[in-house]
C-alpha cells in the first residue's frame, strides 16, 4: 500500500481503489480478498480492470 509523506503530500498521482477497512490490517485483507496478490492494474484480468476504471471515473 501507498503512504504519503509527511511533510511534502501527496507523491503519488494513482487512481485509488476503496478498500472497506478501518485499520491497515483489514485494508490488507480486503485487498487480498478483492486482488488477490495484484500491485497494479494490468495484473488483474481484463473484467476487474474495467471494473475498477468504471468505479474510478464514476467517483470523479
Amino acid at each position: 500500500m501507498h503512504r504519503y509523506r509527511t511533510t511534502d503530500g501527496p507523491w503519488c498521482t494513482a487512481h485509488w481503489v476503496e478498500l472497506e477497512a478501518t485499520t491497515t490490517t483489514e485494508a490488507l485483507d480486503d485487498k487480498e480478498r478483492k486482488y488477490k496478490h495484484a500491485r497494479f492494474l494490468d495484473e488483474l484480468p481484463g473484467e476487474q480492470q474495467m471494473e475498477i476504471i468504471d468505479a474510478t471515473r464514476d467517483r470523479g
